[in-house]
């Protein structure tokens, strides 16, 4: 996974193309806290549907983004809110795919605070954009300028507290906020009561293993405003750089590491922290290169009262520095100064069983404003109810494991969590659940009413109704076909699926590591077998395996994609999924081994080629598989160094050889929640590159996910690569499917190998669908079997293709993108609803073509779809020929079900429209008679 940090919230991912139905606003704001220029704002109308909105008008919400972030122009993340209006911010100093918010980014403080107050004031109908318009000038239907509230995620909770408490009186329209998880004051934003620093897992482990049980033993309990924790241990190891509480007191910093690599201060391993172990003590995440560490208040002045250092740091906050600093973004703090500005303010907090962060029982961060709130005799209430989600999804209106807590009303047992969320929930349904029910609070203008949910504006439609603009042009399509696996057969009892491949218009293909064992072995390990031989020499190299994928793929028609991987002279395993590997032992070899097999390919070295490999990926992930531990610093600039040797040893030989091989890395799993921990490993690793100077032509990562995660995913990677000034950088998703196993029981009750693929077909189409904007490539895993492994000497069977070459339901999927990419390159403006279905639309060059593609999936099992598409923008009276093909668990080849003239109306427009089964695709293809 790619590793990036952060435990006081989720970096907002940004926005690709507007998505279906969302009608997408982008506007510069005035204001104070960006020096006197302007705020990048956008605004989202989300279309309920096949329906408009009636005269009654829609509400508005705002997202106050979570951790450090400066925010992002996202698409919502909340599924369910048709009919409002969605506002996102950039902080003073944010940039996002070049739009940018004037003045500097000051970490929440004034600057920010002052934009989120003129971003609600512009909500609220009261301030104008820097063209004059207020917010019902610029949106196209009604807005209800008088319903507006806040969505805070995870420390956007803070920010929101003081901006209201500051400036409550000018934002009377904001009538809510939403707090999911926010940590509530300086200790819980550092994460003094738990987990803190206490432990630190592999990349490998995903998520920390057991963090839950890394509480503070030296918690004494909940205070209404400042936790009571024991800072009296104190002490700082400078051999570590960390101030920790020193259970032994022996003025070191001890940790064990367990059988999954993971270090904590858990010494007598008994699975919780005791008083005798040590607890590690974070600053706030976040904080800038050479910028002071922010610790809470309570750990600065306890440093001070310990006289931990002879001379204070310069490192770190002063006390006075961390009164100041906190002042204003320790909610806590502020709760009653809130309350004296908006005494009819309404709070919903929204919280799980298991906090994204929080590791302390009793949930204080939560206890913490619910208090607040009810002592000062304001409206508060401890999530959504059951009605509220149940609105949402239908499909949870028969869990009895949700809770319907009564507003101002405490949990008995704060330590018992049934006031809490079960984990399987989504947070998009949490999110607009609550923010539904609080929106029809307003509107019902009774806090007593807890969820009255019927009204039109909020409903979602049962149908799904897109406009394409047949006159627009927002790029070109893409076919995304790229593939993991060669067409040459790695079992003899397989078909050669070189043919397959070029019909199917595959442009890339990858090789699986998990094929490079053996006779079949083209992994460095097996290219170069004993490291103890000249690289120079021809003699020590076995390019017969590799050389047999490498000519399947040019003959295919595709470029190959070979990754260095993983150490020269073996090394490699089998690990508990897949083949893993050791880091390189001798990067100066390694490196120009990297060098003779590029030779080999491009130069006739070796009795070699002349294909022109241009494409070389590093270590296949390398955080995990390949062997490096990403989490602590030392694994770190191994893994740097390792790059450096792999990107120089492909720069000197293109100077060489006058060639252009580009270097593409890093080839890290990631996923939206691996994200929001990884921010500081990713930034150092960009930073690398630049301060060497190092090539890195495409960046890569793997992903196995829902086509939505997908999207968020792809959108914060974006986000970071333009950030840290990589813009120019294309990002290819060198390994992707959907998750192994987890199979809808309706297909794996059948064992129909094609009902599987039609499952899959659905899933790709519609993430590169959403992925247009974004992806340059992207590399399905796999199409044909893997090579005998093993720990299971049967070749596990993939999605494309039977052993003996027929094509199952998903490789019409490639079929159709490559038509679409080549026959309709001009990718249409589509709106529509959100979810599913999605609708891919392109139009050829002299417009006389035009070519759609639904795709109907998700993850449960989806009902019958229907659908109507109204095309605008053509000329009245003009006649069309109409085919329409299916794809789905019966295809067994691509040809129209459907064949009919249409004729374009008065107005310009032509209608479709059709019902798609489970995990279906359909695709229009339109010809002008």
């Amino acid at each position: 996974m790619l590793l990036l940090t952060g435990l006081a919230g989720n970096p907002q991912p940004p926005q690709p193309s507007i998505p279906p139905g969302v009608e997408q606003i982008d506007i510069l704001l005035p204001s104070e806290g960006a020096s006197g220029g302007n705020l990048a704002v956008r605004l989202f109308a989300l279309m309920p549907g096949n329906r408009t909105y009636l005269a009654e008008g829609a509400p508005v919400v705002i997202e106050a983004p979570g951790g450090d972030a400066v925010g992002s122009l996202q698409v919502p993340r909340s599924q369910g809110l048709e009919g409002f209006v969605y506002i996102e911010i950039l902080f003073p100093g944010g940039r996002f795919e070049g739009r940018a918010s004037e003045g500097v980014y000051d970490h929440r403080g004034l600057n920010s605070i002052k934009a989120l107050r003129d971003v609600a004031l512009f909500a609220s109908g009261h301030k104008p954009d820097a063209q004059g318009r207020t917010i019902d000038k610029i949106v196209r239907v009604p807005v209800l300028t008088q319903n507006v509230g806040l969505l805070t995620l995870s420390n956007g909770g803070a920010i929101t507290v003081v901006t209201l408490a500051l400036y409550g009186e000018q934002l009377q329209n904001i009538k809510y906020f939403i707090d999911w998880e926010n940590p509530s004051n300086a200790q819980i934003v550092t994460t003094d009561a738990g987990p803190g620093s206490s432990v630190d897992c592999p990349p490998s482990q995903g998520r920390p293993l057991g963090r839950q049980r890394f509480s503070n033993p030296f918690y004494r309990g909940y205070g209404p405003i400042v936790l009571d924790i024991d800072y009296s241990k104190i002490a700082y190891d400078a051999s570590l750089d960390r101030i920790f509480l020193d259970g032994n007191k022996n003025g070191k910093y001890d940790t064990v590491t367990d059988s999954n690599g993971c270090h904590s201060t858990d010494t007598n391993r008994n699975g919780k922290l005791d008083p005798e172990e040590d607890f590690g003590l974070s600053p706030m995440p976040y904080s800038a290169p050479g910028e002071k560490k922010h610790f809470s208040l309570q750990v600065i002045q306890s440093v001070r009262d310990a006289k931990l250092f002879s001379a204070w740091p310069s490192w770190l906050d002063t006390p006075e520095e961390s009164e100041n600093f906190w002042k204003i973004r320790d909610a806590a703090q502020n709760y009653d100064a809130l309350a004296k500005k908006r005494s009819d303010l309404k709070l919903l907090i929204l919280t799980s069983v298991e906090d994204h962060v929080q590791t302390v029982l009793g949930k204080p961060h939560i206890r913490q404003p619910f208090e607040a709130f009810v002592r000062n005799k304001m409206w508060v209430k401890l999530n959504p109810s059951r009605a509220s989600v149940s609105a949402v999804d239908q499909r949870l209106a028969s869990r009895s494991d949700l809770p319907d807590n009564a507003p101002n009303t405490a949990p008995a047992d704060w330590n018992n969590y049934n006031y809490a969320y079960p984990e399987n929930i989504p947070d998009p349904i949490f999110y607009a659940a609550a923010v539904r029910e609080m929106a029809e609070q307003v509107r019902a203008s009774s806090i007593a009413t807890n969820s009255v949910l019927s009204k039109p504006w909020l409903a979602s439609s049962a149908a799904s109704s897109f406009t394409v603009d047949a006159t627009s042009n927002v790029g070109a399509v893409k076919a995304l076909n790229g593939v993991q696996g060669a067409p040459h057969p790695l079992s003899s009892s397989d078909a050669d699926l070189t043919e397959r491949f070029r019909a199917a218009g595959i442009n890339i293909v990858r090789l699986a590591q998990d094929d490079g064992f053996g006779i079949n072995g083209f992994i460095l390990g097996s290219i170069f077998p004993d490291a103890n031989r000249s690289a120079d020499d021809p003699a020590a190299y076995n390019f017969g395996p590799i050389d047999r994928q490498i000519e399947s793929i040019v003959k295919a028609g595709a470029t190959p994609l070979w990754e260095a991987m993983y150490d020269i002279g073996g090394g490699d395993f089998w690990g508990k999924c897949c083949q893993a590997g050791r880091p390189p032992q001798d990067l100066t070899k390694w490196a120009s081994v990297i060098q003779h097999v590029l030779m080999h390919f491009n130069e006739n070295w070796a009795n070699g080629h002349s294909w022109d490999v241009h494409y070389v990926e590093f270590i296949n992930e390398p955080c995990g598989l390949g062997g490096f531990n990403c989490e602590s610093a030392d694994g770190r600039q191994q893994l740097w160094r390792t790059y450096a040797a792999f990107a120089n040893a492909i720069r000197d030989y293109n100077r060489k050889y006058g060639r252009s091989v580009k270097a593409v890395g890093l080839g890290n799993p990631a996923g939206a929640d691996q994200f929001a921990r990884s921010t500081i490993v990713l930034d150092e690793f960009f930073n690398y590159v630049k301060t060497n100077k190092l090539l890195l032509d495409v960046f890569s990562y793997h992903t196995y996910t829902s086509p939505a995660d997908h999207l968020r995913t792809v959108q914060i990677i974006r986000q970071h690569l333009n950030a840290l000034g990589f813009t120019n950088v294309p990002l290819w998703n060198s390994e992707w499917n959907w998750t192994a196993g987890v199979i809808p029981q309706e297909i794996s009750a059948t064992r129909d190998q094609k009902y599987l693929s039609a499952f899959h077909a659905a899933h790709n189409a519609q993430t590169k669908t959403l992925a247009q904007d974004l992806l340059s490539e992207a590399i399905v895993y796999r199409a044909n079997r893997g090579a005998p492994r093993p720990s299971n000497p049967t070749p596990s069977e993939y999605m494309y293709f039977f052993p003996d070459g027929a094509p199952k339901p998903a490789y019409f999927e490639w079929l159709i993108f490559s038509q679409i990419a080549r026959e309709t390159p001009r990718r249409l403006s589509v709106n529509g609803p959100t979810g599913t279905p999605t609708l891919l639309a392109g139009r050829s060059e002299d417009g006389k073509k035009l070519e759609l593609l639904l795709s109907h999936w998700t993850q449960n099992s989806p009902s019958t779809q229907d659908y109507s598409v109204r095309i605008m923008g053509l000329t009245s009276s003009e006649r069309w020929s109409a085919q329409r093909f299916v794809v789905d668990r019966e295809t067994n080849e691509l040809k129209p079900i459907e064949t009919k003239e249409v004729s374009v109306s008065s107005d310009g427009t032509l209608m479709l429209s059709g019902q798609m089964a489970p995990w279906s695709l359909h695709y229009w293809v339109l010809t002008k008679l």
